[in-house]
C-alpha cells in the first residue's frame, strides 16, 4: 500500500547522528562471515531490504542468522561445508547480491538459481556471466538477464580486463578467483569503488594501461585467518549524502554525523564539494579492514557553485548523483553532467527519473544518451508527487523539501525501505524551522 508524506520547511538541520551501516561493506562482511567458520557478530546493519537480500543468500547456504536489534549474530559451518541451496534465491531489488552472489556460487560450485523483482530483472548480467563462464562456471540465463540459473563447475584463473568501470562486477571475479585453480588477475582501466579489494588486503599492482587486481586460494586463507569476530558497520556515505544537501541548502545548519564510512573513493563527493566552498571537514578516527572511519562536520549556506559532473567523476559517485541533483534545483543553478550512462540501468533510468522531478517542480533540463543538463531558476512546487520505484530518487524528493516553505505531498515512502527507511525521521528529528 502507497503511502504519503509531506514536511514542513524550510527546515534547518543541527544535531550529530551515526547513520545505518554502509550498504557495500553490509553486503560484503555478510559474505566473508558465511565462508568463515564459527560466529560473528555484526553491528549497526541497518533496517535497508538490499542488505537483506544478501542475508537471504547467505541463510540458503546453511548458515544461521539471528537477527537482534541494532545487530545480527551470523554463524557458519565454514565455506567448505556451506550447502546447495533448496529454492531459488529473491535478491529484491538488490544488484549487489546478485553479481558479488553469483561470482560467490560460482566460485564455491554450488547450483543455485538467483531472482529478483521487476526492476532488477531488466538490469544487465551479462557482463558478469560472461567472464564467469570463461573461468568454466556453467550458468543459464535469458536475454543476459535474472533470473539465471547456476549449474556448478570448477573454475580455472584467468586474466580479464573489465570492459566497463563497474565495482560490482570486479567484486564478482574477485570472489570467484578464491576458489580458482591458479591466480586470477582483474585489470581495470580507471578506479571504481575499492571495498573489495580493502577487505581482501590486496596490493594494487600499476600498470600503463591501468591498474591491477590479483588473487588465489592463499588470499581466502589470510582472509579467514585474520577475520574478527565482532564488527561494526561505519555509516554509510551514500545515504548521508541526502542529509548533507539538505543541510547545505540552509545557512544555519549545522550538522554531525559520526563514525562515518571515509574510504577515499566515497570521498569523491564531499571533495567536490568542498573544493566549492561549501563548508564541510571530517576527521579520521580508526582504520578497520582497510576501510577508514571517522567523523563528518558540516554548516550550511555559504556563496559557492555546485561543480558540473564530468566522465571522470562519475564512477566514485553514480549513486550520490540524485542527491547533488537536488542541491542544484534548491540552489537554482545550471548544472551538467556528462558521461553518466550507466544512471540508465539502475533501480531506473535516474537520467529520465531527475527530469521528471525538475520539470514537476518547474526547472527545465536537456536530456541526452550519457548525461543531462538542468537550466535553473525558482523552484515551483507541485502539490504532490511520486516518488517513483526508485529509492534514490525517493531520497532526492525528502532533501528537496527539507528547502521549501511547503513540500509537496510524496507518495511511495515505502521505496525508502530499498536502502534509507529512517531518512524522513531522521529529517525531522534533525530538523527545525529556525
Amino acid at each position: 500500500m502507497s503511502t504519503s508524506f509531506r514536511l514542513s520547511g524550510p527546515l534547518t538541520l543541527r544535531g550529530s547522528v551515526r547513520l545505518p551501516g554502509d550498504k557495500s561493506l553490509g553486503h560484503r562482511y555478510l559474505l566473508v562471515s558465511a565462508l568463515a567458520r564459527g560466529r560473528t557478530l555484526l553491528g549497526n546493519p541497518g533496517s535497508g531490504e538490499d542488505l537483506r537480500a544478501t542475508l537471504r543468500l547467505v541463510e540458503s547456504l546453511g548458515v544461521r542468522v539471528e537477527c537482534r536489534e541494532g545487530e545480527w549474530l551470523i554463524e557458519s559451518p565454514g565455506w567448505r561445508k556451506l550447502k546447495a541451496p533448496r529454492a531459488p534465491i529473491d535478491c529484491g531489488n538488490s544488484g549487489t547480491t546478485a553479481r558479488l552472489g553469483c561470482g560467490l556460487l560460482a566460485g564455491l560450485g554450488l547450483p543455485a538459481e538467483l531472482l529478483g523483482d521487476a526492476s532488477l530483472s531488466r538490469r544487465p548480467m551479462e557482463r558478469v556471466i560472461t567472464p564467469l563462464r570463461r573461468m568454466g562456471a556453467r550458468i543459464q540465463s535469458t536475454d543476459g538477464c535474472l533470473p539465471l540459473r547456476l549449474e556448478g563447475g570448477s573454475l580455472q584463473g584467468m586474466t580479464y580486463r573489465l570492459p566497463v568501470e563497474s565495482a560490482q562486477l570486479k567484486s564478482a571475479l574477485l570472489l570467484a578467483g578464491l576458489f580458482a585453480s591458479g591466480e586470477t588477475t582483474i585489470l581495470e582501466q580507471g578506479g571504481s569503488r575499492d571495498h573489495t579489494e580493502r577487505l581482501l588486503g590486496l596490493q594494487l599492482e600499476a600498470q600503463e594501461s591501468g591498474r591491477a587486481w590479483q588473487v588465489q586460494a592463499s588470499t581466502l586463507e589470510g582472509l579467514l585467518d585474520r577475520w574478527p569476530r565482532e564488527l561494526s558497520l561505519p555509516g554509510d556515505p551514500s545515504s548521508a549524502m541526502f542529509l548533507v544537501s539538505a543541510a547545505l541548502m540552509h545557512e544555519n545548519s549545522q550538522l554531525e554525523l559520526q563514525d562515518l564510512l571515509l574510504n577515499p573513493g566515497r570521498l569523491h563527493t564531499l571533495q567536490l564539494l568542498r573544493q566549492a566552498g561549501a563548508g564541510l571537514e571530517w576527521e579520521l578516527r580508526q582504520t578497520v579492514l582497510g576501510e577508514p572511519r571517522g567523523r563528518l562536520r558540516l554548516r550550511g549556506g555559504g556563496d559557492w557553485i555546485l561543480p558540473d559532473l564530468r566522465a571522470a567523476d562519475l564512477p566514485l559517485l553514480l549513486d550520490e548523483v540524485p542527491a547533488l541533483a537536488a542541491l542544484a534545483l534548491q540552489r537554482g543553478q545550471r548544472w551538467q553532467v556528462e558521461g553518466a550512462g550507466e544512471l540508465r540501468i539502475k533501480e531506473s533510468d535516474r537520467i529520465a527519473e531527475i527530469l521528471r522531478v525538475a520539470r514537476a517542480f518547474g526547472v527545465e533540463g536537456q536530456e541526452g544518451p550519457e548525461g543531462f543538463r538542468l537550466s535553473g531558476g525558482p523552484l515551483r512546487p507541485p502539490g504532490e508527487i511520486q516518488a517513483g520505484a526508485d529509492h534514490r530518487i525517493a531520497g532526492m524528493l525528502w532533501a528537496l523539501s527539507c528547502g521549501l516553505p511547503e513540500s509537496p505531498h510524496i507518495h511511495g515512502r515505502e521505496v525508502l525501505g530499498v536502502s534509507f527507511p529512517e531518512l524522513p525521521q531522521l529529517l525531522r528529528s534533525l530538523g527545525s524551522r529556525k
